[in-house]
This record gives C-alpha cells, structure tokens and sequence, in this order.
C-alpha cells in the first residue's frame, strides 16, 4: 500500500510538471488552469506508405533546399570560370549632341555604334585557376548534397522503423491490460466471495493499474514517433499545399 501512494505521489507530481512545462511552451503563466482536451484521432496525420513520405521529405527538407541552391551557385560560378576561355562580343552605342558653341540641336545630333571583340590569348594561367577552384568547389558541394540526401533518407527511414516498434509496443501493452484487467476481476470476485486475502486483491489491482500506465505510455510513444516522422519529412517546414496523403490505419483503442 505504501509503495501504491509513493507511485502516486510521482505521477502525480509529474502530471502538474507536464502542465507547467506545457503552459511554458505555450506562452502562458505556470499559474493559470487548463485542461487536456482528449481525442481518439492521431495527433498528427503522417502517410502510412514510408515511400511517399520519403518523396515529400526530398521536396521539403529545408537542408536540402540550401544545399541544393549551393549546388546551383557553384554550377554558375563554374561556368563563368570556363567562360575565360571563351571569346567575349561587346556591343555599344551612344547618342549625343555636341556643338563647340554650344547651339545644340535635333538637326546636328550624333550617334555611335561598335563591336568589340576581345579574346584573351594569355592571361598568366589565371582562368586555370578559377576553373580549378570553382571545380574543387562543385565537387564539394556535391559531396555535401550527396551527404545530405543519403542523412534525411535514413532520418525518414529511421523514424518509420521507430514507429513500427512503438505501435507493436502499444499492441502488447494493449493486450497485458486486458490480461490483467481480467485477472483483477477474478481476484476480486474470488475476494469478495472470501477465497483470496486483501493483499492478493491489492497485487492484482496494482498489477492492472501499472499495466494501464504501460499502455498510456507507449500509446504516447507511438504519438511521439509520429511526429518524429512529420519532422523527417519537414511537414512542419515546408510548404503545406502539397500535404502528403495520409491512409486510414486500423486504430488501437487509446487509453
């Protein structure tokens, strides 16, 4: 009985915890009352199918957009150094009036028109270098965009495979509850006809409860997954007009 009130006393210590660390992040005072709306739907809507959210996390994680634009800057910038080996036509024209006396007129106006071409036969190997330097930078972008696609596949890969042990947790939790739910009833029919003693009662019901608690805290981790999921596919950064689909899933009974 003693340990039953010490675990209660932490849970529920906990709970007001949750609520302060909640009221923190929503940007409220520690202070002011709330409650928890409960609902039987998914927090958060991810796809079922890991390889269309695979194709929206490659459209909306915000690494790979930046390393993508870096990718095309160094693209550019290699083209422009290959553009020192090439020639180079200028086109120029002016349109002026001019008068020693300074009469000007629409009658003595002047115009000018030119082509230039120049070509640089030898530059003391300067274009070499910048195409040197703006390959070498290509290449390491490359890399980098390599790197990165190969990290948020296996971040997407990784949070799937965290979601599927999460809800095959909840299942076996699911099911001890209802173990120990049964058990707890035949112990406390067998109690109350006088065939079992107060402390074999106590032990099933404890047994039931820290089963239940079982349940709510891999239901919970299974919700956690599911985000983790909505940020390896940048749902929450990218755009969100092109949402992923989502598939109905056989629900768990949530407790």
């Amino acid at each position: 009985m003693a340990e039953t009130e010490e675990i209660l006393v932490q849970i529920r210590n906990r709970q007001r915890l949750a609520k302060a660390a909640l009221a923190e992040i929503l940007g409220v005072e520690p202070e002011v009352p709330f409650g928890l709306a409960e609902v039987t739907a998914h927090a958060i809507d991810i796809p079922e199918d890991p390889f269309p959210a695979m194709d929206y996390a490659l459209a909306h994680r915000p690494e790979l957009a930046s390393v993508r634009e870096k990718l095309r800057r160094s693209k550019m910038a290699l083209d422009a150094a290959r553009a020192g080996y090439l020639p180079q036509v200028d086109f120029m024209t002016r349109y002026y009036a001019d008068d020693p006396d300074m009469k000007y007129s629409s009658a003595r106006d002047n115009w000018t028109a030119g082509l230039y071409l120049n070509w640089k036969i030898f530059d003391g190997f300067a274009t070499k270098s910048d195409r040197a330097e703006a390959l070498s930078q290509l290449q390491e972008t490359m890399a980098a965009d390599r790197k990165t696609l190969l990290a948020v596949k296996f971040d997407v890969k990784k949070a799937y495979l965290n979601l599927n042990e999460a809800q095959e947790r909840l299942k076996v939790a699911t099911s001890n509850v209802q173990t120990a739910k049964k058990t707890h009833q035949l112990i406390k029919r067998q109690y109350e006809g006088g065939s079992a003693d107060i402390t074999r009662y106590l032990e099933a019901e404890l047994a039931y409860n820290r089963a239940r608690m079982r349940e709510s805290t891999a239901y919970f981790d299974r919700e956690k997954a599911r985000a983790q999921i909505a940020r390896a596919i940048g749902y929450w950064t990218g755009s969100r007009q092109t949402e992923p689909r989502s598939e109905p899933s056989s629900g768990t009974k949530e407790g």
